[in-house]
């Protein structure tokens, strides 16, 4: 009785589409180490380490060693080669992040396949993944990407080439540094507020209306926001350290406020709006001002 008790319980955990009924079957079986290598469920996973962890730390310390061991074997080309991982110096919880973001990445490669045959498309360093492209996969949704949330040390963040029209998400990246949701379509800029370590930017070639929802980000020093749908130099006065401004292909058709961008170096208005250029005259020693393609009269290829 117990022998097919089991088995009933080994069926669900390998075929249900129900979660919780899973996680049930697990907790009544106990097939923890083989369930935490082959259930492609991040929630249940979780839930599975959060019961081996108050039953026994010692077989999960193990158990996640031999697991990263076995994951940065198979997923060695996108190891950095900056940092060496020692094992034995790193806590249970630090384990159990490193385990899970190669548990994300597995993931990952099972639904975008390509990510295992592109180059430079992930790079992980110490067990954390540090950077992820993940473009041309016509991804509607960032809250859909299952994982994402994991991924506490991810700094650079490509979802380029997508379907996204609304910037979600994010609120977890805490430590990313560049992202680039370029040709999408994305039509607000919201919902970046936690993301203060943010130094790039690119909003290229998708369909905002404004420049709103970046007054956090006090160490940003690149953004792009050519070709959008932007009529106003606005929202920027915040950022105190940008360095570079891309606002080419847009409908602004008046500069200003440009004296208070103490460290900008370069700001693109190609293929705007604007009928005059006379204002700009005091910023050319300063800034590197690109103009053309507006329809002002006189035409000076020193700007």
């Amino acid at each position: 009785m117990k022998e097919i008790q089991n088995k009933s319980l080994i069926y669900i955990i390998e075929n249900s589409n129900d979660e919780n009924k899973r996680y049930k079957s697990l907790k009544a079986l106990h097939p923890i180490k083989w369930a935490l290598q082959i259930d492609n469920s991040l929630n249940c996973v979780i839930k599975y380490i959060e019961i081996i962890k108050d039953y026994n730390e010692t077989f999960l310390n193990l158990f996640l060693i031999n697991e990263i061991k076995h994951y940065m074997s198979k997923y060695k080309r996108y190891q950095s080669k900056l940092a060496k991982f020692i094992f034995y110096n790193h806590n249970l919880d630090d384990l159990i992040e490193r385990f899970l973001n190669y548990k994300v990445l597995n993931n990952l490669i099972i639904i975008f396949p390509n990510l295992n045959k592109e180059n430079k498309t992930v790079i992980i360093q110490e067990g954390k993944i540090k950077k992820l492209a993940l473009t041309n996969y016509k991804i509607k949704n960032i809250k859909n990407i299952e994982g994402l949330d994991l991924l506490k040390h991810l700094e650079d963040l490509n979802l380029s080439f997508n379907d996204i029209s609304e910037i979600n998400g994010l609120n977890g990246l805490l430590k990313l540094r560049n992202l680039n949701l370029s040709h999408n379509k994305i039509t607000k800029i919201k919902n970046l507020e936690d993301l203060i370590e943010l130094n790039s930017i690119n909003l290229g070639f998708n369909k905002t209306e404004k420049i709103e929802g970046l007054t956090n980000q006090k160490k940003l020093k690149n953004l792009n926001l050519m070709h959008n749908k932007i009529k106003e130099f606005k929202g920027l006065i915040q950022l105190q350290s940008v360095e570079t401004i891309n606002l080419s292909k847009n409908l602004i058709s008046e500069i200003n406020d440009l004296d208070n961008f103490v460290n900008l170096k370069s700001l693109d208005l190609t293929l705007n709006n604007i009928p005059d250029i006379s204002k700009c005259d005091k910023y050319k020693k300063k800034i590197s001002l690109i103009l053309y393609g507006n329809p002002f009269n006189t035409y000076d290829p020193g700007l």
